[in-house]
């Protein structure tokens, strides 16, 4: 018994390096696309702007990143940001910040979504 729960937290901890090191080639990379046939495990937040386009989040507290499905169907990986309470996700072009159950997203510098919660 207590060899096969010493091999399962090795396996577990096996697999949490092996995603860190991938979210660390992520955040070097300017984002990572993921397929539209992607299927993402966790409750998504809803956000919609004015204009009625949708964006979901799905955040990863283990991994300390976003999963952010934009409102073309696209999906990417952004890597959490520490500065203080607010939620921001940043990579080399794309910036998520969750504030005050509203959010805001840049491409490139531009502002692209900003919308609040569903």
């Amino acid at each position: 018994m207590k060899r096969q729960h010493y091999r399962s937290i090795c396996f577990k901890s096996i697999l949490q390096i092996a995603l860190v090191c991938v979210l660390i080639a992520c955040a070097a990379t300017p984002s990572l696309t993921l397929p539209g046939t992607t299927r993402v495990l966790g409750v998504a937040i809803s956000y919609r702007s004015l204009d009625g386009k949708r964006l979901e989040v799905v955040h990863d507290d283990t991994t300390r990143v976003a999963i952010v499905k934009l409102s073309d169907g696209t999906m990417t990986i952004l890597p959490l940001e520490n500065i203080g309470i607010e939620g921001r996700y940043r990579d080399n072009h794309m910036t998520l910040w969750e504030h005050d159950n509203a959010v805001l997203l840049w491409i490139n510098g531009e502002v692209v979504f900003a919308g609040t919660i569903e």
